[in-house]
């Protein structure tokens, strides 16, 4: 498993590999700012990051890892039960692509702040905010029970946590209580709190030099 060195977390797909028990799997950092000639040119051309090198063949794209992960090691699954929980599963997947793409636009224009944190990223929380309701009977976690949805979004609500108070001073569970309440669920699950692997004094530091805002 290739993985950024700035990033706090293993990777998303990493997530899945230690709730499953994988631990032999052999994690590789890359320098995000300088990524070495042998992975771009031998492992993955396409040079994202994570990226998984299993069985022959590599593959990339957070969310497709942790499905591949999921439906090809062992370990409990965390796919969604039921049509309604995977066609939901599916729409809260890709709406968190959205939210990575706004959140990192909104992170790297220096002229932002928290009236500008809020018109662009606001919109999309108070989404999550509604989803988070509908399953809320069954557990803190979107789908009820722990799934892949709340593994893909934890590592990037620990980023925004860091960094829209420090950049923006935008408070990202501010009229989000359920959401404050899921993050806080999150915190309870080991598989999500042992991939944190660096100090947040750390996390802030290196992710703020990814976006050039050191």
């Amino acid at each position: 498993m290739y993985q950024g060195r700035a990033l706090m977390h293993k990777g998303h797909g990493v997530l899945e590999i230690t709730r499953s028990g994988l631990d032999d799997i052999e994690l590789v950092g890359i320098d995000l700012q300088d990524k070495p000639k042998w992975y771009l040119e031998k492992v993955y051309p396409v040079g994202k990051v994570p990226s998984l090198e299993h069985a022959g063949k590599v593959m990339g794209e957070s969310l497709d890892l942790m499905e591949y992960i999921d439906k090809n090691f062992e370990g409990p699954s965390l796919l969604p039960k039921g049509p309604e929980k995977e066609k939901i599963s599916k729409e809260l997947l890709n709406l968190c692509d959205d939210l990575i793409t706004q959140m990192f636009s909104v992170l790297r224009n220096k002229e932002a702040d928290a009236a500008y944190a809020d018109k662009h990223i606001g919109p999309l929380l108070d989404l999550l905010e509604v989803a988070l309701g509908k399953y809320e009977a069954e557990g803190p976690f979107f789908l009820g029970e722990l799934t892949l949805v709340d593994m893909a979004y934890a590592p990037f609500f620990e980023r925004l946590g860091l960094l829209a108070p420090a950049l923006l001073n935008y408070d990202i569970f501010g009229g989000h209580p359920k959401l404050a309440k899921w993050f806080k669920a999150m915190q309870m699950v080991d598989a999500y709190t042992s991939t944190i692997t660096y100090s947040p004094e750390a996390i802030l530091n290196g992710l703020k030099k990814y976006l050039g805002r050191s």
